[in-house]
């Protein structure tokens, strides 16, 4: 599999310095491997034998029994039937479905107010929707795809070396969270210096 994120990722620019369509969500608070894989398995369970091509939104999703069902059951959350739980499902949902668009493994256009989603990737949709552990797996190959795209992954290799040569101390790992949240500022459209992975 490490093979396929490789070449997957190999084709793409996940520059955020240049801004490319969906860069503001590349990764937000519900962005876990639990939840992503949660959700890429009920994307894989909502399109079933239907084509790649069969588009769906944040709301099928919602709708979607399969989903209903398994949100209770697995993550104690009250029904999504529930309107007071109307914001934290829709960042439950979409905030995934940002980052496996922005990664390509969906592909996001929006029509009117709605955004509507394809699989561009059926194989790697398919991988992370098997466990949290793959999820995990994909989601480390694509931070550091888009840190290296984005030229931070320097700073944290350099950090890395420190540690590992048992010369790092607090004042370096302020240095890297402070460019960390400013790198963060600057290039998307977070605006929060305290939670810089999130978004408004």
């Amino acid at each position: 599999m490490e093979n396929l994120f490789t070449e997957h990722f190999s084709q793409l620019d996940l520059d955020i310095r240049k801004k490319p369509s969906g860069y503001s969500r590349f990764i937000d608070q519900k962005v876990t491997p639990d939840v992503l894989s949660f959700i890429a398995d009920c994307v894989v369970n909502f399109l079933g034998d239907k084509t790649p091509d069969t588009g769906f939104t944040t709301k099928d999703i919602w709708r979607f029994t399969y989903f209903v069902k398994n949100t209770i059951a697995v993550f104690g959350k009250p029904s999504p039937a529930d309107k007071t739980a109307g914001s934290e499902y829709d960042k439950f949902i979409a905030q995934p479905l940002k980052a496996l668009a922005f990664s390509k493994i969906l592909e996001e256009k929006k029509y009117g107010i709605k955004n509507i989603y394809t699989v561009l990737n059926p194989v790697i949709l398919e991988y992370v929707s098997r466990s949290e552990r793959n999820s995990w797996h994909f989601l480390v190959a694509y931070i550091v795809k888009v840190l290296t795209d984005s030229g931070f992954i320097t700073k944290f290799e350099a950090f890395k070396e420190k540690d590992l040569a048992g010369t790092i101390n607090a004042n370096d790992f302020e240095t890297l969270k402070n460019e960390f949240q400013s790198f963060m500022r600057g290039y998307t459209e977070i605006n929060g210096g305290t939670s810089p992975l999130k978004y408004t």
